[in-house]
């Protein structure tokens, strides 16, 4: 599903294909993403970052301005969290993570 930035899917949704053509030559259109799970790896609290490990195996990135919650954000190793990916200059990261 594609949706608008900003604007929400329902609004995308009721437009002809021929009009979705042409914003799709002008606007920004990007794909919506499902949520992974991983495990943390580690995290080191004092410096505010660390890795999650994903299903795939793979590692990914994760500061901790991407927690998501009220309080001191730390994650624990072990932890299981619930996470979008997005790309950054050195790769992969996660954001709005969520403790499970």
């Amino acid at each position: 599903m594609y949706f608008l930035n900003g604007y929400g899917s329902n609004v995308f949704k009721r437009l002809s294909s021929s009009t979705k053509q042409k914003m799709h030559n002008f606007l920004p259109i990007k794909e919506e993403v499902l949520m992974e799970h991983g495990t943390v790896k580690w995290f080191n609290a004092e410096k505010g970052y660390g890795f999650i490990t994903r299903e795939d195996g793979s590692d990914v990135f994760v500061h901790f301005s991407a927690i998501q919650g009220d309080g001191y954000k730390t994650l624990e190793e072990g932890q299981g969290v619930t996470f979008d990916v997005e790309q950054s200059d050195r790769g992969p990261q996660a954001v709005n993570v969520v403790k499970d």
